[in-house]
């Protein structure tokens, strides 16, 4: 069951920019839960509770296709409002009653506050890239449960800003939008010296997945 739900997280296609994001989380929660390697027999699947923790509007078209492709599937969906000024541990919380047969999680700050309350739960995916949210949760330090992240997700869009920031940079396109907001025609000896990358070489502190990117 997992793993024909993975297969059809994976499939889905959205093209508008929110729904992007999530078709990147999604396949790589596709990829996790196929590596659970949980089979089933196809006529009588064992069914599964997906629970989604989101600071994001709700994906309905997605959500509603894979219902219908697996109605043995239970899908629950909260969308909690990130509160910016706080950090994740201090974050607004659901109810613990929601965790109670869920067997997949997937969140960015919401845990169950102790074991007991997800008996069920045999796998956790963040959408961050770190885990130093759920680090101090008893979530995991008292059980075996699996938990992964979306680490690698970001790395096409930072390596992309590095190098935006770069050319913005040595061509003066700040300054130039400046004075297209402003209608002004600016003096010429203020972008006269600019100069490009071509022959130059970079340095990459680091061969992260980021780095790796920008390579």
């Amino acid at each position: 069951m997992v793993n024909s739900v993975a297969t059809r997280l994976s499939s889905l296609a959205m093209t508008t920019s929110i729904v992007q994001m999530y078709n990147t989380m999604f396949n790589s929660v596709a990829t996790r839960l196929s590596s659970l390697a949980m089979t089933t027999s196809s006529t009588s699947p064992i069914p599964e509770h997906l629970l989604l923790i989101f600071p994001f509007p709700k994906p309905t078209a997605l959500l509603n296709a894979l219902s219908t492709r697996h109605p043995y599937l239970k899908i629950t969906y909260v969308e909690l409002t990130r509160d910016c000024t706080k950090d994740l541990t201090n974050q607004p919380q659901v109810p613990d009653s929601l965790f109670a047969d869920a067997t997949i999680l997937v969140t960015l700050f919401s845990f169950p506050s102790t074991p007991a309350l997800a008996k069920n739960l045999k796998f956790i995916h963040l959408i961050s890239t770190g885990s130093n949210q759920v680090q101090n949760k008893r979530i995991w330090k008292e059980t075996d449960v699996v938990i992964t992240t979306n680490s690698g997700i970001h790395s096409p869009m930072i390596s992309e800003w590095v190098v935006l920031q770069m050319l913005t940079h040595s061509h003066k396109q700040k300054l130039l939008l400046e004075w297209q907001k402003e209608h002004f025609w600016g003096p010429h000896a203020a972008v006269q010296e600019r100069s490009d990358y071509v022959g130059q070489r970079i340095g990459v502190l680091g061969y992260g997945s980021i780095g790796r990117q920008g390579l």
